[in-house]
């Protein structure tokens, strides 16, 4: 490692898959965040479903999809969610373990970023900030691929693909600096530490 003289390592933001890194962070002493590609009402669904399992003794593996009638009230959607609904490998008990131990170690960070913004999801980003066992959830979507691969060479999908992008630029430039944040991030959706900068909002 390089030593600066200059700066220091202000904290560490990792990935969804790479919680277990918030151990080297701590090791540093430096704060460390999560970063998740999908939404607030994905962070709340896994949230509220480690919590049943962990606080309330209830395995989500247990409930019986078949039941048409079966509902579970997530505090980060409107309504009550079928369980019919539910993706797959949360049902499947090996993978769910995983995924909710992953979860439980989301309450370690020093705050969550989503991809995601209130305006979108205003139910799962309020009943988040009402949880007192998540830490504080940093909507900064939405973030978007501008620069990517053009779906197709057909030119009517190309010019359709370009003026999107134009109105997303569009809607960009009409939001005032102040409220706006940048993120860059690389392809694999891995912050890059030298080329994230924030703005106040």
């Amino acid at each position: 490692m390089i030593k600066s003289e200059t700066s220091k390592l202000a904290g560490k933001v990792v990935d969804l898959f790479c919680a277990s890194m918030f151990d080297v962070a701590k090791e540093f002493g430096v704060p460390h965040y999560l970063f998740l590609t999908c939404g607030a009402s994905a962070l709340g669904l896994m949230s509220h479903l480690q919590s049943l399992r962990d606080d309330h003794n209830l395995d989500v593996t247990d409930i019986k999809v078949s039941d048409d009638s079966t509902e579970i009230d997530v505090p980060a959607y409107f309504n009550p969610v079928p369980t019919k609904v539910l993706p797959s490998v949360l049902l499947d008990k090996g993978v769910s373990k995983v995924l909710l131990d992953q979860a439980k170690r989301f309450r370690e960070a020093k705050g969550i970023i989503v991809n995601s913004f209130k305006e979108l999801e205003t139910q799962a980003i309020e009943a988040l900030s009402k949880d007192s066992n998540i830490p504080p959830v940093y909507a900064i979507g939405p973030l978007l691929n501008l620069k990517g691969e053009k779906c197709s060479s057909n030119d009517s999908q190309k010019k359709r693909q370009e003026d999107d992008d134009q109105s997303i630029f569009k809607w960009i430039g009409s939001r005032q600096v102040t409220s706006m944040v940048e993120f860059l991030h690389e392809a694999s959706s891995s912050p890059d530490a030298n080329c994230s900068s924030m703005h106040s909002s």
